[in-house]
């Protein structure tokens, strides 16, 4: 795995069984009920605390791009990201708290930070916001944080979203044993896209 396609596994951080993916995610006009639907979404995606997803992303930056898959565990603020290249090929680790960032690589480097965007700059020299992304893969906004914008689609879920310089548009939501969740998400700022494909929800 080359340096590029561990860093797009960065940009994804803070950076029961999925069913068939529902394409249901066109935003329509707001609407009061739409708007309570939504309140009640939030709250049951927000006690999701605990959970594994499992899927495919590829990340672009101008000219240079990465594509892996990725297995991603997350119990509260503590989480293991595992991505790897075609058939499991040089894997690749992050595991992360609230105060403690470590990526382990496939050829033994190990490096270490407080937080995922330190770690991302001392890596790659990037500055970008990673901590909240764990929400937008959720299909919710970052609490606490402000939102610049946001668009819901026919059943009172996300179908795009404006925070902290990122635009996330939510094109298809899985219909899962306990909660909707995304199956496919765009997330873009300037000239970094980053795809990601989410195959397999399951709660922990």
């Amino acid at each position: 795995m080359n340096r590029f396609n561990v860093l797009a596994l960065l940009l994804l951080l803070l950076a029961g069984c999925a069913s068939n993916p529902e394409k249901n995610s066109q935003a329509v006009p707001s609407s009061p009920a739409l708007e309570k639907q939504w309140q009640s979404n939030e709250k049951q995606l927000d006690a999701i605390n605990q959970w594994q997803a499992e899927g495919r992303l590829a990340v672009t930056q101008g000219s240079k791009g990465g594509n892996a898959s990725f297995v991603w565990q997350q119990q509260g603020d503590f989480y293991q990201i595992k991505i790897f290249g075609p058939f499991g090929a040089k894997s690749a680790y992050i595991i992360g708290s609230p105060h403690h960032v470590e990526l382990k690589e496939a050829n033994g480097n190990v490096s270490t930070a407080r937080t995922p965007e330190a770690l991302l700059h001392k890596v790659a020299g990037w500055h970008v916001p990673l901590s909240g992304l764990r929400y937008w893969m959720r299909g919710m906004p970052v609490t606490n944080v402000k939102v610049n914008s946001k668009q819901f689609n026919d059943k009172g879920l996300l179908a795009s979203l404006e925070q902290e310089g990122w635009h996330v548009e939510y094109q298809e939501y899985h219909r899962s044993a306990f909660a909707p969740l995304p199956s496919k998400i765009l997330l873009t700022n300037g000239k970094v896209k980053v795809k990601m494909i989410i195959n397999n929800w399951k709660q922990l």
